[in-house]
């Protein structure tokens, strides 16, 4: 398995996922939901998610490769929590919602 950190990205569970990490100062930094942090001691503006900001300054901060902000790594995060929420979606028969690029909540017997 590749070393992540998903807590740098999105919120994790702490029950699961744990507090908080001795190598990692960024473990559960959450750029989805703070719209500033604190990075190798410079406040960071992170209330847009760019280009920039997941590859210039997010990735790999501080040297440690368990904070991936980029590539495949990254995007599978993501797409897993998509599938997540839109699970829930269908369980919770919300409806009318539209998940852009996703017909999941239309065929939830073809959903992993």
């Amino acid at each position: 398995m590749f070393p992540r950190d998903e807590g740098l990205i999105d919120y994790v569970n702490t029950e699961f996922y744990g507090a908080a990490s001795d190598e990692n100062p960024y473990y559960g930094a959450n750029v989805v939901s703070n719209e500033t942090m604190v990075l190798s001691g410079r406040t960071i503006d992170a209330t847009a998610i760019t280009r920039e900001l997941l590859a210039a300054t997010l990735h790999e901060v501080d040297g440690l490769e368990a904070n991936v902000a980029t590539g495949y790594h990254a995007i599978d995060a993501l797409l897993a929590q998509t599938k997540a929420i839109e699970r829930a979606v269908v369980v919770l028969a919300i409806a009318p919602i539209t998940v852009e690029g996703s017909n999941s909540p239309d065929a939830p017997r073809k959903m992993q």
